[in-house]
């Protein structure tokens, strides 16, 4: 998610996934002795072997055709590259010095390059760039840079680890109305809409639909009536089109998350036990690895008095996955709650006679969820 104005609020992609634990913070690197030094030595692995013509992919076939196999030992030093730059973007020195070294550039070469490579190079090129983006500058960048499409065409991947990974950096993207923009600009709507929809990932699914919910929440379409070029390049989109797919898409999504018959329990009850009962439904356990800050809650906090219904759900969604009680980051994230006053918006959604059902129920679990960490920390 997303950081910015003036602090981080891009999404820290750290994850976990089923029978594969990658708390990826953890696993930030120390480098010792010049830390610069080390970064570029790592970001000049791949340009070159990175460039958007040179794919491992068709370097195996003209190789192989030569009788030369060393190729897999290139494809292995890249991807061990990207990866290396995966883990270290996780610390804020390390991200801005990653950019300072070209790795904005590189990367998106790289991302260019792989269509034909491994999943693993994939999806590290994709993590890479999940990680810088948690910058603002980072992720201005990457979009200026052309990292849009290739991300998109890794989120098409049929390999879960790829599509999840470059969901979750277009997700960061999507957060910058310009980047958001690009995105409908490359055709992402329905990429994203068939990993919302489809995937077998929760997370993907989960990461899909936020980005959707950025891309329409009304803030890209200000960019979107002069477009994000200064000529006459920008690409014929249709704005309406690709927002009614987007929404009808991200409905579905929550709705697959919800037990009518226990949502008509809660919805009648004051007792705790329907609220549990909906939250165990609706629960996605990776989400709670996810950190958001200030900027990124408070655009949910927002999202919940947006006019459209789904939005307003779909925000409610995101704000119970970040605060369960035993979530890795649900403190942090009632914190940030707190600090915007949510409460007065979320017993007003919850409350609303007009909003659906969904909105209202996710509203009243993030108020308890929040009750109960107040009540946590007072003892």
């Amino acid at each position: 998610m997303i950081e910015k104005w003036p602090e981080k609020s891009f999404t820290s992609p750290e994850k976990t996934k089923s029978g594969r634990n990658l708390d990826l913070q953890g696993r930030v690197w120390s480098e010792q002795g010049d830390e610069k030094a080390v970064l570029k030595k790592k970001v000049e692995k791949l340009p070159g072997l990175g460039s958007r013509t040179g794919a491992c992919g068709s370097a195996r076939r003209r190789m192989a055709a030569r009788g030369r196999s060393d190729v897999g030992a290139v494809c292995r030093v890249r991807q061990e590259a990207a990866g290396a730059l995966w883990n270290l973007s996780f610390d804020d020195r390390n991200r801005e010095a990653i950019a300072a070294a070209g790795g904005v550039e590189a990367l998106v070469a790289l991302a260019h390059s792989c269509a034909n490579a491994s999943p693993g190079l994939q999806e590290r090129a994709a993590g890479a760039l999940w990680g810088l983006s948690v910058s603002e500058a980072n992720s201005i960048a990457i979009g200026r840079e052309g990292g849009v499409a290739p991300l998109i065409a890794l989120a098409r991947s049929d390999a879960e680890d790829v599509h999840e990974t470059a969901a979750g950096a277009l997700w960061n993207l999507a957060f910058n109305p310009g980047n958001a923009f690009r995105i409908v600009e490359e055709g992402g709507v329905p990429a994203l809409v068939h990993l919302c929809s489809s995937s077998v990932s929760k997370m993907a699914r989960f990461m899909a639909a936020l980005a959707l919910s950025y891309m329409f929440d009304g803030r890209m379409d200000e960019v979107a009536l002069v477009g994000t070029s200064s000529d006459s390049t920008s690409k014929s989109v249709n704005l309406d089109g690709a927002r009614r797919m987007a929404l009808k898409n991200i409905e579905a999504f929550i709705l697959a998350f919800s037990d009518p018959q226990a949502f008509s329990a809660a919805a009648a009850s004051s007792a705790p036990a329907p609220l549990t009962q909906v939250t165990e439904s609706a629960r996605i356990h990776e989400a709670g690895h996810l950190r958001c800050s200030g900027a990124e809650i408070g655009r949910f906090v927002t999202m919940l008095r947006n006019s459209s219904s789904i939005l307003k759900a779909c925000a409610a969604f995101a704000l119970l996955q970040f605060t369960i009680p035993g979530g890795r980051h649900a403190q942090h994230h009632v914190r940030l709650l707190q600090n915007t006053g949510a409460s007065r918006i979320l017993r007003a959604a919850a409350a609303a006679a007009s909003a659906p059902i969904e909105a209202k129920i996710f509203a009243r679990i993030v108020l308890r969820n929040l009750e109960h960490h107040h009540t946590e920390s007072s003892n």
